[in-house]
């Protein structure tokens, strides 16, 4: 989540201490203490982040980004305080938040903020302004069912067809999956495999500051039996634009300026991910499978669809494999169609009945996000199944 604070005058602002600029880098004295430094261009920035003391002892904290902004008549000073709230609270996010934490929240947040110098009461930051927000949920296995093959599955949603502007990524090899805009994204990941790779190094990942969680999840894994799977889905809302058009457009009332206070709310999180989830599960071609090899395949759609000509049944065939082996966006690119082309290709094959499929990795995830039982490692501490 990042948090906007609007600071004032710099010779009267009381929210950053004068004994904390030099801690800033750059130094902040070139933002507050008069001459006041020289702006290249519209912005300058300024950031104070976690210390290697602070990730020696363990200790999360936010990230903290000043903007001077050139604007009509001079300048507008905004404090980005961006922060993960169960890593605040807990140190790691495997161990999830709910209503009842929000008033914690907002104190240790508070004081977290006092130790660097900046100095902003619980109640300051319940009504600060919200530019970004992350909402997330950790979805357990523990049945065999492993995160990539859930995401393996994933990918052959037929999303960017669905969103001129989305992108997909599929990072460290296979083990997550980005669906994004500028200003909204979806995230899919092995929330195992990605701390995994994070001791070594967080680039290429999704998630930031896994130092912090480290010690606590390797102990944890000690005693946990092997078929403890993660898979974390989050959706991130990246601009207040699209935080309120999101919000409104599933029937939740929000400020045109949302405040923190508006948008801890549970209703809210799971509204985002099952809407989400749910833009991703009619993304899903038709013929995507876990079902039969291609000659029992092959088999079915002749047996549901009696008057089918040959033809069509090696077209439902093909299209059939290349969603398993290929993908949906990478076989169109290889056949080059145009998206006439591809729509018309669509609607023939929506003209039969095909066999339904094993896999309803969607029906899990919708329970545990409907249930949103608050997850806690320590109550899968040394559980057997």
């Amino acid at each position: 989540m990042v948090l906007v604070i609007r600071i004032g005058d710099p010779k009267l602002q009381k929210v950053i201490a004068k004994s904390s600029f030099d801690d800033w880098s750059p130094s902040l004295r070139g933002a507050f203490v008069p001459p006041f430094a020289k702006i290249n261009g519209n912005s300058a920035s300024y950031r104070l982040n976690t210390t290697k003391i602070d990730k020696k002892l363990g200790i999360y904290t936010p990230r903290l980004t000043l903007y001077v902004q050139r604007v009509s008549g001079g300048y507008r000073r905004l404090l980005y305080i961006e922060f993960s709230a169960p890593k605040l609270i807990y140190g790691n996010n495997f161990t999830e938040i709910g209503v009842s934490d929000y008033s914690n929240l907002c104190d240790v947040l508070s004081k977290s903020l006092a130790k660097k110098g900046v100095h902003l009461s619980p109640n300051q930051l319940r009504y600060a302004e919200v530019k970004t927000v992350h909402y997330a949920k950790n979805i357990i296995f523990m049945d065999g069912t492993k995160p990539t093959s859930v995401i393996s599955y994933l990918k052959k949603a037929e999303v960017s067809l669905r969103k001129k502007t989305c992108e997909t990524k599929y990072l460290n090899g296979g083990d997550a999956l980005h669906i994004y805009t500028s200003s909204r994204g979806l995230c899919v990941y092995d929330k195992l495999k990605e701390l995994e790779k994070a001791r070594k190094t967080e680039k290429g990942n999704l998630e930031r500051d896994s130092w912090c969680q480290q010690n606590y999840v390797k102990e944890f894994l000690l005693t946990t039996p092997n078929t403890f799977e993660v898979l974390r889905i989050e959706a991130r809302l990246l601009k207040r634009e699209t935080i309120v058009k999101s919000l409104r457009s599933l029937g939740i009332s929000v400020p045109d300026r949302p405040k923190l206070k508006d948008l801890y709310d549970l209703k809210v999180a799971k509204a985002i991910l099952l809407s989400d989830l749910a833009e991703l599960e009619v993304a899903m071609p038709s013929s995507v499978g876990g079902r039969e090899p291609p000659d029992e395949y092959l088999a079915e759609v002749r047996r549901l669809n009696p008057d089918i000509t040959p033809a069509n049944v090696l077209m439902l065939l093909g299209e059939y494999m290349a969603t398993e082996e290929v993908g949906v966006n990478a076989t169109r690119r290889a056949l080059g169609c145009t998206s006439r082309q591809w729509c018309d290709l669509k609607k023939r094959i929506k003209g039969y009945t095909l066999p339904q499929s094993k896999i309803n990795y969607f029906a899990e995830m919708r329970k545990q996000i409907n249930q949103f039982k608050l997850l806690n490692l320590d109550d899968y501490r040394g559980k057997v199944v």
